[in-house]
């Protein structure tokens, strides 16, 4: 067995270890198979590792959505977890908010921690491994039946022309700007789309993003984006129309249709968790005068496990733990149980589970086509995911920088606007980056897995995603073009 990179980010832990017991309680939903995975977290930056066995596994149980019964089951059931988890977040907060005695809000969070892990066990069913087998019979009846560039044909009909939950925050962002601002609108806004607001810890921060965008962004240009954007949308559908009829293949298009649903709900479960930080801020504002911790701690650090004991049992986590697993921290799901290893004992872990695994040095890689087009530039390495960390990146990008990340989100969006092409670990015809690099026209390759683990900001590289392939490259090279 070998531990392969699969993604990484700034992410909570508890994040890490709810899908780690999405694979021990949730073997119902496709995807949900792993035996054994490894997560390195070093000061919230976590690499997230899966064996070479489960992501055999991962393709062999993806191949369930090649029934178009189970496949649209699956959908529902999607739309139906995001709504739950919704509801419970209301009653959470309802509970914060009328300060109910700490056990039953401990027994809320349990149903809540039940729904976010339900969110994280559905979002694997759209990620690059269990969708695999569908993706590829799609290329395959593409093959047969179409005689134009199926590559190009593929990524059409896996682009969805629905609006998505950002342009309809974009819409809202719009009307409120053309009635009188205030602080309690613009927060009001932002709860609603607490998608666009990962790893924020207070109201202040959001009200000073909330400025710097009014600054920088007026509503007469958000309008006319809004209107290209539109515009691509109607070409789109009329594209894939001429596409569906010539191809005359009513699986193309139950395939392509499920990729495309299955992206646009992909954001709905992920704003269930991308702006968590916030939309329970009250919440989390709670858990740190309980432990008398900062909210960053009690958001990045604490495990839903530890976060039920302080509630239902009053189990405060020892300083000396927090402190340790602030800086480090690793996760191992084995044999159906996680071990966590903190500070000190966590380096040793990483040296004896996961280093004989780590990538070498490599001066090339690959990954899967996104969006064509190739191009050279500067790695800009980005390892955040706070908009304030986010914007401090965008006022230094260069021309000519290639975004390289583990995955895009939606607080990067003032990044792509910049960069000339997009590198990912992690990533399918149906993740945010594939889906943004078609809409904005940037060479993009997803999947990489090391991307991040390889590449160092300010490397010279070669993006070329009409083969698939990364590569570094000379000073010579580089200036050659």
């Amino acid at each position: 067995m070998k531990y392969i990179p699969y993604t990484a980010g700034e992410q909570p832990i508890n994040k890490q270890f709810l899908q780690m017991e999405r694979s021990i309680y949730d073997r119902d939903v496709v995807g949900c198979v792993l035996t054994n995975s490894v997560v390195w977290a070093e000061k919230g930056y976590c690499q997230i590792f899966w064996s070479d066995e489960d992501i055999v596994h991962e393709r062999e149980d993806g191949k369930k959505l090649l029934d178009t019964t189970q496949s649209k089951t699956t959908l529902i059931e999607q739309e139906k977890t995001v709504k739950l988890y919704w509801d419970i977040v209301d009653e959470l907060l309802k509970a914060v908010e009328t300060n109910v005695p700490n056990k039953e809000q401990g027994e809320i969070y349990d149903r809540y921690s039940y729904a976010l892990r339900r969110i994280y066990a559905h979002f694997i069913t759209s990620t690059e491994y269990p969708s695999f087998a569908i993706e590829h019979k799609l290329r395959e009846l593409l093959q047969l039946k179409y005689k134009g560039d199926v590559e190009e044909a593929h990524a059409t009909l896996t682009t969805p022309s629905d609006k998505d939950l950002l342009i309809e925050e974009k819409e809202e962002w719009c009307k409120l700007l053309k009635g009188e601002i205030s602080d309690a609108k613009i927060l009001q806004h932002y709860k609603k789309y607490s998608v666009v607001l990962a790893n924020i810890f207070s109201e202040k921060e959001v009200l000073k993003l909330a400025e710097q965008r009014i600054k920088s962004e007026a509503g007469h240009a958000i309008e006319k984006e809004l209107l290209e954007s539109e515009n691509r949308r109607n070409e789109l559908i009329k594209t894939k129309c001429e596409l569906y009829k010539e191809i005359g293949s009513e699986l193309v298009q139950e395939y392509s249709s499920f990729l495309c649903e299955a992206a646009l709900l992909r954001l709905k479960l992920k704003a269930c968790w991308n702006g968590e930080s916030f939309h329970l801020l009250p919440f989390f504002e709670k858990i740190a005068q309980l432990t008398q911790s900062s909210v960053r701690d009690a958001y990045m650090v604490y495990t839903r496990q530890e976060v039920s004991d302080l509630l239902n049992r009053s189990v405060i986590l020892p300083k000396a733990i927090l402190e340790e697993r602030r800086n480090y921290c690793l996760l191992h799901f084995h044999d159906n149980k996680i071990d966590i290893y903190n500070g000190a004992k966590a380096l040793i872990a990483k040296r004896e589970i996961l280093e004989p695994h780590l990538p070498n040095e490599i001066t090339s890689f690959k990954g899967s086509i996104a969006n064509k087009g190739r191009i050279v530039g500067r790695a800009r390495i980005v390892k955040v995911d706070n908009p304030h960390a986010i914007i401090e990146i965008a006022n230094i990008l260069k021309p000519g920088d290639i975004l390289v990340t583990g995955m895009t989100n939606p607080t990067m969006m003032i990044l792509v606007k910049k960069v000339k092409g997009i590198i990912t670990d992690e990533g399918g015809v149906a993740c945010h980056a594939a889906i943004i690099s078609r809409e904005f026209g940037l060479p993009c390759i997803v999947g990489t897995h090391v991307a991040t683990h390889v590449l160092h900001d300010g490397d010279l590289i070669e993006l070329d995603a009409n083969n698939g392939i990364v590569r570094k490259l000379s000073e010579e090279e580089y200036f050659q073009g």
